[in-house]
Parts: structure tokens; C-alpha cells; sequence
């Protein structure tokens, strides 16, 4: 919940300050490339910086596995 919550109310607005800044100077259709760039490079970053994110995997209560999806027993 919180990276929920930090993705939706934390990094919207500063995607807004840096469209709303760029609008102006170099058009809608750039700015909106330019946040793109951004943001695949922030990406790209992190999974270069953190290659054990790709391995994260949470075997909580209630999470399905992959062999369980397509069971379909019946009580």
C-alpha cells in the first residue's frame, strides 16, 4: 500500500510540475516524449542499480501460484 499510495499522490504532481513546465517551451507532443524519456530511463536505471527486483516475488496469504490458476475443482 505504501508504494500504492507514493506512485498515485507522490509522483503524479511531479509529473505534472515537469509537464507543466515544459508545456510552454517546447509544446505538448515534446514534453509528453521528453516525460516518456524520463520516466524509461529512471526505469532502466533502477533495474540496472537493483538487478534482485526482478527476482521479487511474494508468496503471501491469498496470492495465487502459477499452478493454481488453472486448477478449477469444485467442492
Amino acid at each position: 500500500m505504501g508504494i500504492l499510495q507514493l506512485s498515485t499522490r507522490g509522483l503524479n504532481p511531479l509529473g505534472q510540475t515537469e509537464t507543466g513546465l515544459a508545456v510552454p517551451t517546447l509544446g505538448a507532443r515534446k514534453a509528453t516524449f521528453l516525460g516518456g524519456l524520463v520516466v524509461a530511463a529512471v526505469t532502466l536505471l533502477t533495474g540496472w542499480k537493483f538487478p534482485s527486483l526482478s527476482q521479487l516475488r511474494w508468496e503471501g496469504a491469498g496470492v495465487a501460484k502459477i499452478e493454481d490458476v488453472g486448477s478449477s475443482e469444485k467442492p
